[in-house]
C-alpha cells in the first residue's frame, strides 16, 4: 500500500496529461486500441507502430494492455496515466520482494525506496509508452523471483510476457545464467562440507 501511495504523490502531477508525440501514434492512433475489442488477436501478429513494419518492434502485450485500458475506462489519457502509476508501485514492490527474499528487510526497504525514487524513471511512467518499460521490468522482476524459487516453469512464462512487453526483457537472460552459477556453486559448496 505504502508503494502505490508514494508512487501517486511521485507522479500523481502527471495524471491530467495529454496523449503526446509517441503516445499519439502507438496508442490514440492504432485503430486496434478502442472501444469494442473486435480486432483484439490482430495485436499479436501486428508490429508495435501499426501498419509500419519497418519499425521492426512487436510488444503484442503492451498493446494489448493499451487496448484493455481503452475498452474498460474509455480514451481519456486519465485512465492510462493511472495504469502505469499503479504499474510503479507494483515494480516497487516486486523489488523490496525480491531483495527481501535474498537479503534482509533493511536491505529490501533501502533498495525498493532508491527505485522508487530514481529520477529516471519518470519518463516511464509520465510517457503513456513507457508502459512497455515498466511491464517488461515487472515480469523480469518476477520472472528473476521465480527463478530463486527455483519454480522454472513460471520463471519462463513470466519472461516470455517480458518479452512480449518489450524486447530489453532479454537481459533476465544473463541474470538467470549468473544466478544458476552462483547458486549451484553454493550449494556445491554445502554438499562436500
Amino acid at each position: 500500500m505504502a508503494a502505490v501511495v508514494l508512487s501517486f504523490v511521485l507522479f500523481g502531477n502527471g495524471l491530467t496529461g495529454r496523449f503526446i508525440l509517441d503516445d499519439e501514434f502507438v496508442i490514440a492512433g492504432n485503430p486496434l486500441i478502442n472501444y469494442h475489442l473486435t480486432d483484439f488477436w490482430k495485436i499479436f501478429t501486428s508490429p508495435y507502430h501499426f501498419n509500419q513494419p519497418l519499425s521492426g518492434l512487436y510488444r503484442p502485450f503492451t498493446i494489448a494492455s493499451y487496448a484493455v485500458n481503452w475498452f474498460i475506462f474509455g480514451g481519456s489519457p486519465v485512465s492510462f496515466h493511472v495504469v502505469n502509476v499503479l504499474l510503479h508501485a507494483l515494480a516497487v514492490w516486486l523489488v523490496f520482494v525480491l531483495v527481501y527474499r535474498l537479503g534482509s528487510l533493511s536491505a529490501a526497504v533501502i533498495a525498493a525506496l532508491l527505485f522508487m525514487f530514481l529520477p529516471i524513471h519518470v519518463e516511464d511512467v509520465t510517457s503513456l509508452v513507457g508502459r512497455a518499460e515498466m511491464l517488461s521490468f515487472v515480469f523480469v522482476v518476477a520472472a528473476f523471483y521465480f527463478l530463486t524459487r527455483e519454480r522454472y516453469g513460471s520463471a519462463a512464462a513470466a519472461f516470455f510476457l517480458g518479452l512480449l512487453s518489450k524486447e530489453n526483457a532479454l537481459a533476465f537472460l544473463p541474470l538467470a545464467v549468473l544466478w544458476e552459477i552462483w547458486h549451484s556453486r553454493r550449494s556445491w559448496k554445502r554438499d562436500w562440507h
